[in-house]
């Protein structure tokens, strides 16, 4: 029996210090990992570079411009149903 290979997802997040404090958010009720932690980000949008995808969702989250910063560390998560590969950028205001 074949086995497909789970999507593969990209996402883009900000590490936000200030003063030696990091922002977090914690997920929405209607989010499929609701209550859990993360750094402000999303999806990767076709067209899109990582830092483009970051400064977009920022916008859209947080209702800020930014400038990204540079790249600071991946992650993988892993499911049944998608890999998502999470690239952290720090931001500068």
């Amino acid at each position: 029996m074949n086995k497909l290979l789970p999507m593969k997802k990209l996402i883009a997040a900000a590490i936000i210090e200030k003063d030696g404090k990091v922002l977090i958010a914690k997920r929405a009720k209607k989010d499929a990992l609701c209550g859990t932690w993360e750094f402000p980000g999303g999806k990767l949008e076709e067209g899109e570079t990582l830092e483009e995808c970051l400064k977009r969702e920022l916008y859209e989250e947080l209702g800020i411009h930014a400038e990204i910063g540079d790249y600071f560390c991946t992650s993988t998560f892993c499911s049944s149903s998608c890999n998502t590969i999470c690239r952290g950028f720090k931001r500068i205001a």
